[in-house]
């Protein structure tokens, strides 16, 4: 007996198995376009995000949304990494608390997207991680990117750990990320527990402004007066070959 599939249902199907992972891309430069909130010049130290032995914990930075966004890609200056790094599953957590310093675990996630490292990547360079569905921020809201290894490596051998070494500095004067953004980091092999750093990382965090709801209104107002402008002519032409 042959079995017939809807066709919403079948379309749903190629929809989900169409749908990409988050892609991992490296550039020479850092990102200059379509910015929210970057860093310039904080690379003077070292922050790992380690999987391995005795030290598996996820990594990430914190960023206050300045206004509506829909964060699509973030980048992180790569100083060094090690082999199993490559790769390897990950998620990309995203948290949303209202407060600076408020721990990840009391806010809300708001994504959990995954994907997988390159087989090969490059020292001193720039990696962006774009997202597979952008992620809604609303203005006044802290929000932190945290990497997740999904399993921990097995080597425990320098130069073959599961490990990536990225950039970060001290913040003198004002936090370019907004007041209060730091690092993050969890427990080691606790993912439900993490703590602030006091530093900032080499961070790019990308994507589109959300037109207010008076702007969108005006735009689709414009649109519909442009139709009706349009098909005039021919509505009265219609109406007079009627008579």
């Amino acid at each position: 007996m042959r079995i017939k599939i809807p066709l919403i249902v079948a379309c749903m199907a190629l929809t989900n198995i169409a749908q990409a992972a988050v892609q991992v891309t490296q550039s020479i430069t850092a990102p200059t376009e379509d910015l929210i909130r970057n860093t310039t010049g904080y690379d003077d130290q070292t922050l790992n995000w380690s999987g391995y032995g005795t030290a598996w914990r996820d990594t990430g930075q914190a960023f206050l949304a300045p206004g509506d966004f829909k964060l699509e890609a973030f980048t992180f200056e790569l100083i060094d990494f090690e082999s199993q790094a490559l790769g390897t599953a990950f998620t990309v957590n995203i948290f949303e608390t209202d407060a600076s310093g408020t721990a990840l675990e009391k806010g809300i996630l708001r994504s959990s997207q995954h994907g997988s490292l390159p087989g090969a990547l490059e020292k001193g360079q720039f990696i962006t991680f774009t997202l597979e569905e952008a992620v809604t921020l609303t203005e006044g809201k802290y929000y932190t990117v945290m990497l997740h290894y999904d399993e921990k490596g097995t080597s425990t051998g320098a130069g073959s750990r599961r490990l990536i070494k990225f950039a970060m500095g001290s913040v003198s004067g004002e936090n370019p990320l907004g007041t209060g953004s730091y690092f993050w980091r969890s427990g080691i092999e606790d993912f439900e527990k993490y703590s602030i750093g006091d530093k900032v990382m080499s961070s790019y965090f990308q994507g589109t402004a959300v037109p207010e709801a008076g702007h969108l209104a005006m735009l689709m107002g414009g649109g519909l007066l442009s139709l009706a402008t349009l098909y005039r002519p021919r509505v009265k032409e219609w109406l007079r070959r009627g008579r």
